[in-house]
């Protein structure tokens, strides 16, 4: 099994690629590697930096973070250059810096900030400017784009979940009807080129298809 069916686990400088975790959720994981990983009961969990819920399921080539929230100001959690330096030492502080990540409110490092170094260092293709501002809720069916939010058909809403769950690699027709039976009845480029294509949220300009390989979603340099 490779490492992009395996979940990448981390706290602080423990990481670890686990090959028998998928379909347990975030709380079991936690629960699990607790004592191993020294994760405290007040961490929280990320997912392709955004927190999740201790009942999330998790899947295969995910990627699972636990940050400890050290202090909060003005709603947001901030973390000290000698709280990042305990979570990801001092050569982790300084490639965060040669991200373009650095300090912005009250000296200290956001938790949003820090999930977008972990996001770069798990794809060093990655930069700040270049993770997607996408988020999908299937339950609401809605899709938020820069911050704002519009309504989306569950059927478009499964489509750009696939992808956007693919972090920038080709997802496969029978990839992304396999992972979502509910719209194995659509055609995938009738969906994109009628619906998506002309969608209020503009999701159409990130979504690429590539040959007949299948689609993949291309973030622009600057969201």
């Amino acid at each position: 099994m490779n490492d992009k069916t395996k979940i990448r686990v981390v706290h602080g400088i423990n990481e670890r690629y686990f090959d028998n975790i998928a379909g347990k959720t975030v709380g079991q994981v936690a629960k699990a590697l607790r004592e191993i990983f020294n994760i405290p009961e007040e961490a929280d969990a990320l997912i392709g930096g955004e927190k999740v819920s201790d009942d999330r399921i998790l899947q295969e080539g995910e990627s699972l973070e636990f940050l400890r929230p050290w202090g909060v100001k003005g709603g947001q959690e901030l973390y000290t250059e000698d709280e990042i330096l305990q979570l990801i030492g001092a050569d982790g502080y300084e490639a965060m810096l040669r991200m373009g990540i650095k300090p912005k409110q009250h000296e200290a490092i956001t938790l949003e900030d820090l999930a977008k170094y972990y996001q770069c260092k798990a794809d060093p293709s990655l930069t700040p400017e270049r993770i997607a501002p996408i988020k999908v809720d299937r339950n609401k069916c809605t899709i938020t784009i820069n911050k704002i939010t519009f309504p989306i058909e569950p059927v478009f809403a499964a489509f750009v979940q696939c992808i956007l769950d693919a972090k920038g690699e080709i997802r496969s027709t029978s990839d992304i009807k396999t992972a979502y039976p509910e719209i194995i009845d659509n055609r995938l480029d009738t969906i994109i080129k009628r619906f998506l294509i002309t969608h209020e949220s503009g999701i159409g300009q990130y979504i690429q298809s590539v040959s007949k390989k299948g689609y993949r979603l291309v973030v622009p340099k600057k969201a």
